[in-house]
């Protein structure tokens, strides 16, 4: 498979290239590219309320947004998504 990105966007070209290496088998190189990719808080705090912190830490995914949204401690602390609020 051919890259079908456009842009100089680092955050979809590494995205690209995640894509790339799954295609290709190569499972362990993508997961370390997935490291290198500022997610944001808000997917973040998704996959901690559906894995658990520890799940989330184990992965070793950049948490520089979530962190900047709800602290350094956010995984070990309880947050209310703003979804929530709205029942």
């Amino acid at each position: 498979m051919t890259s079908i990105i456009t842009t100089e966007d680092p955050e979809l070209v590494l995205l690209d290239k995640i894509h790339l290496l799954n295609d290709a088998g190569k499972i362990d190189e993508a997961w370390e590219l997935r490291k290198k990719i500022k997610y944001p808080a808000e997917a973040l705090l998704s996959l901690k309320i559906s894995e658990g912190a520890e799940a989330l830490k184990k992965r070793g995914l950049n948490h520089e947004r979530a962190e900047k949204a709800y602290g350094k401690d956010w995984l070990d602390k309880i947050i209310i998504s703003p979804l929530e609020n709205q029942h």
